[in-house]
């Protein structure tokens, strides 16, 4: 017999986390679970985010700030890395004080599960070694608590994974210590520990520095594959779509795990879609006429995420303006949340563009005539939508010879590697579909469909231990 009220602990490592599971966090408060949630990052988001989940009721587990993570990797993504080379001798005393806080870290969060006694641990896809994420995921196997991984982005997979690490590699992005040949005890670790490292070009590396993987492996919290995202040892892994799913399938994940639910995000969009009032307020907002052809611009955080100097990040940004603008239709700007307003305000008054102040990509998505983006995740709304779709590839990260092009070469999409090829394909997109495509609307409910998948988990995770014991 189900129990009048089950429980929920939501681990939500960063920022990006709290802002794509936010509608799963309200689903399953609004259904009658209580609530917990664990932040795991530090900085004046993580003080909003405290304050949005106190407001819906829920009970915050307070992490001690020594084992979250800082505020720009919670909020802001990955930066250049700086290095300095350090003796083996200094690199071995670094991996037992890395283990010492790994134990640390272990009791601290098993603690804060045993005071909690959730029936459910929600993660994101997360990718750690020996954090509070590898620990919360280590307390609830050792205890039987179902595990579930609620869906934050497109890309998934192994094989994801790999191509990252090189790419961040090569472009300064991570510490040369990931390389096998950086040193003694790095060539001997790439030897015993063969899993560990992949190999591309002639060139082999590790996931994580094997200083930490080797303290992860004395606490217990290194993953069996290291590669692969999310974690194997979640019992169900939600993802937006087939294409998600197909990433997964071709990096050898279980697929019995897997389950396609949607975009949380576009929940409430989807449901505003037969909202006339809400669409007459999403163009005013916008200072356009109702039902205006705009084209929705997709910022490029080149130079926010450090994969591009700003010279060069605000020269290919006006190239891609003055196409844009040249249009002869309003353009509206969505930026990425590591740009800054202040920064791309010069855009309005020199090319006539608006930017989007508070709706965000999934709001605008819906309304456009046209979509321009670089290679992003959010890619995938302009085939939800029905929206035609110009893609930028600067990076050439589309290209049908790129290591990354089953990510980013939707079939859907018309790409373009420079300027004069962008603008001819806009030309010829917008010429070949002169009346707007009516709306498609696709299926929406994610939040919904993981609650109720999850109470079917838990309802089958008592049945079968009420067989056992029988």
């Amino acid at each position: 017999m189900r129990p009048q009220q089950r429980a929920v602990l939501f681990v939500v490592s960063i920022f990006h986390y709290h802002r794509e599971a936010l509608p799963v966090v309200e689903e399953f408060a609004a259904a009658g679970w209580r609530v917990g949630v664990i932040l795991g990052w530090l900085g004046d988001t993580a003080d909003e985010a405290r304050l949005t989940y106190e407001s819906l009721r829920c009970e915050i587990l307070n992490l001690s700030d020594s084992l979250k993570y800082k505020g720009a990797i919670g909020a802001s993504g990955p930066k250049r890395a700086a290095h300095r080379r350090s003796s083996i001798l200094k690199r071995l005393v670094v991996a037992g004080l890395c283990a010492a806080r790994m134990f640390k870290t272990k009791r601290a969060v098993a603690a804060l599960i045993r005071a909690f006694s959730p029936d459910v641990l929600m993660f994101g896809p997360f990718h750690s070694c020996g954090t509070f994420d590898n620990a919360a995921l280590h307390v609830a196997r050792g205890c039987g608590i179902v595990a579930c991984s609620f869906p934050v982005s497109a890309y998934h997979g192994r094989r994801g994974s790999i191509r990252g690490r090189f790419n961040q590699l090569r472009m300064g992005m991570a510490p040369p210590t990931l390389w096998a040949d950086y040193d003694l005890l790095n060539r001997f670790a790439a030897i015993l520990f063969r899993s560990w490292t992949q190999e591309r070009d002639g060139r082999c590396v590790f996931m994580f520095d094997p200083v930490q993987m080797l303290a992860a492996k004395t606490t217990g919290l290194l993953d069996a594959d290291v590669w692969q995202k999310p974690n194997t040892q979640l019992d169900r892994v939600f993802v937006f779509t087939d294409f998600s799913k197909g990433l997964l399938a071709a990096s050898e994940y279980d697929l019995s795990k897997v389950d396609v639910v949607g975009i949380p995000l576009l929940d409430q969009v989807i449901e505003r879609l037969s909202d006339e009032p809400y669409k007459r307020s999403v163009f005013q907002e916008l200072d356009l006429d109702e039902n205006a052809d705009f084209i929705l611009f997709n910022v490029e955080p080149s130079a926010e995420h450090h994969y591009c100097d700003w010279d060069t990040h605000w020269r290919r940004f006006r190239e891609m303006m003055v196409c844009a603008s040249a249009l002869a239709r309003p353009v509206v700007l969505s930026l990425h949340p590591l740009c800054k307003l202040e920064d791309y305000l010069f855009a309005e008054h020199e090319f006539g563009v608006r930017i989007s102040r508070r709706l965000k990509i999934y709001d605008l998505y819906p309304y456009c005539r046209l979509a321009i983006s670089f290679p992003c995740s959010t890619n995938i709304l302009a085939e939800l939508f029905g929206k035609p779709l110009v893609v930028y590839d600067y990076q050439r990260l589309a290209a049908p010879d790129a290591l990354t092009a089953d990510e980013f070469r939707l079939p859907f999409a018309q790409i373009g590697h420079e300027a004069s090829e962008v603008a001819r394909l806009l030309s010829l997109e917008l010429a070949s579909r002169e009346d707007a495509k009516p709306l498609a609307a696709p299926s929406g409910g994610a939040s919904t469909k993981i609650r109720r998948r999850v109470d079917e988990l838990l309802d089958a995770a008592e049945l079968d231990g009420r067989d056992r014991k029988r």
